[in-house]
């Protein structure tokens, strides 16, 4: 979308023309028991221990840290991403790993796009508007391909395939 005094209502949406949209998918779910698994050994007791009771019967605290050790004891949690592809690149995959996934890789730099992919010509200006220089601005907006949508069935996992428009605009 191009916002300029000169245009008709003063915007106009532009498709863009001789564009290659860059493939992306990925498998989602909303339910945290597919990104999180708890240890299952929970419940955990350590030994006691005796403590004297020292000069007239006070015992001195001590000082033992009993918090590694019963970390020790405790299965580790797991936990895993969405998987995303882009163009055939994983960039985040959903493997399980213990307590921290790798952080994701980042979506490739694309090109910049030609002079008339977001061009439209005939663009008439008001017969009433002033002649004037002035600025314009611009918002890029990028949808999914609905076309590709696989719906969850109830399990909450979703899996889409969809074309994401990325382009820089200069104005």
């Amino acid at each position: 979308m191009v916002n300029n005094y000169a245009l008709p209502a003063g915007t106009t949406l532009l498709y863009p023309a001789g564009y290659t949209f860059p493939e992306v998918s990925f498998d989602h779910s909303d339910l945290e028991s597919d990104h999180l698994k708890t240890p299952t050994n929970t419940d955990i007791t350590l030994p006691s221990k005796t403590v004297d009771g020292g000069r007239g019967g006070k015992p001195s605290v001590p000082s033992e840290n009993f918090e590694s050790k019963a970390n020790s004891l405790f299965d580790e949690y797991e936990v895993k991403n969405d998987k995303l592809l882009f163009e055939g690149d994983l960039l985040m995959d959903d493997a399980w790993y213990p307590k921290k996934t790798p952080e994701p890789s980042a979506i490739p730099k694309s090109d910049l796009i030609g002079e008339s992919v977001l061009y439209e010509d005939q663009q008439n200006i008001d017969l009433y508007k002033e002649n004037k220089n002035c600025g314009s601005t611009g918002t890029i907006l990028y949808t999914t391909d609905t076309n590709k949508y696989i719906p969850d069935n109830g399990s909450g996992i979703s899996k889409k395939k969809c074309y994401l428009l990325i382009i820089l605009i200069e104005l």
